[in-house]
Formats: C-alpha cells, structure tokens, sequence
C-alpha cells in the first residue's frame, strides 16, 4: 500500500481545523496523521466532516471506544453526537502522544467509516485508546475540520490517500 499525500496543514493557536478538498475520487481510503505541539488544554480532538467547505455539525456521528489506562479498561458507545468526540485523539499539553485514523469512503455517498488508534503519557499514567467511528448519512463528503473541545492548538495535520501498490 502507497500513502499518497492529498493536504497538510500547519496551524498555530487555532480553536478549528478546517481541511477541504483533501477527500476525492482518487482514493476510497485515507490515513490521517499529526503533529501538534501542543495545545492550551488536556482536550478531545473532534472532527467534523465536510462539504462545500461547510461542516456537518447534525447529530449524525456514532462511536465505540475503548480506553487502557494502569490496569483499567474501560468502554464507551455514544450516537447521535454532532463530531466524533476524539476522532484525531486528544491533545495533551504535557504529553503530546501517537494518533493515526483512517477514514474509509469519505467521498462516495455511502456512509463513511473510520477508526482511531492513539497513546498517551500523561500524569506517570501510559495509556491506549481506540475508537471505530461511523457517520449515518450518505454524504459525499471533500474534507473535514479538526476542532479542540476547548481552548487553541498548534501544529501540522496532515492527510494521505491509499494506493494499491503495483
């Protein structure tokens, strides 16, 4: 598999995220990575997607989640939510951690899908946490847009396509 870079983005003290175009016929699926330097609160990083560079805010977005911190595990099914609550991981201001998310079919007008996997290192507590997203309408969607729960972030975001290699 080939990672085609379709946008990156480099953002400082930003309260949203907005990233259009980056989603298109080319690809069926995408990974989504990125490097914050981190941010002015312990927040969830949420992402909205897109279209005509205008964010579908509905009560639209489903998740399922699971969380390992110490010997803790813990689990969380939410729908009907406007974003999907850390679908960039969260942004922590001690520890800045590992988040890749894969988004599957934004573009054709099916129901997209997507998955999260990140890490953290905060308070001398390690941490795992997964998250498999799906959106209910069937919206062929261009882009997304990264919004903090609270407070600003800095860094880069960056967005490839899946290739099938030859």
């Amino acid at each position: 598999m080939t990672w085609v870079k379709t946008a990156e983005v480099t953002f400082s003290g930003s309260s949203a995220v907005n990233i259009d175009g980056c989603f298109s016929s080319a690809f069926s699926h995408y990974v989504v990575t990125r490097n914050l330097l981190g941010s002015v609160n312990n927040e969830n990083l949420n992402v909205r997607l897109r279209v005509s560079s205008t964010d579908d805010s509905g009560a639209n977005y489903r998740r399922q989640e699971i969380d390992a911190a110490s010997t803790t595990i813990a689990g969380v099914r939410a729908t009907g939510e406007s974003s999907w609550r850390c679908g960039l991981g969260r942004c922590l201001t001690s520890q800045l951690g590992y988040s890749q998310t894969r988004i599957s079919n934004p573009f054709e007008a099916v129901r997209t899908t997507a998955w999260t996997d990140w890490s953290y290192n905060a308070d001398s507590t390690i941490g795992l946490n997964r998250i498999v997203m799906a959106h209910d309408l069937t919206t062929s969607y261009t882009g997304f847009s990264a919004i903090p729960a609270s407070g600003t972030i800095t860094g880069t975001i960056t967005v490839y396509g899946l290739k099938e290699s030859a």
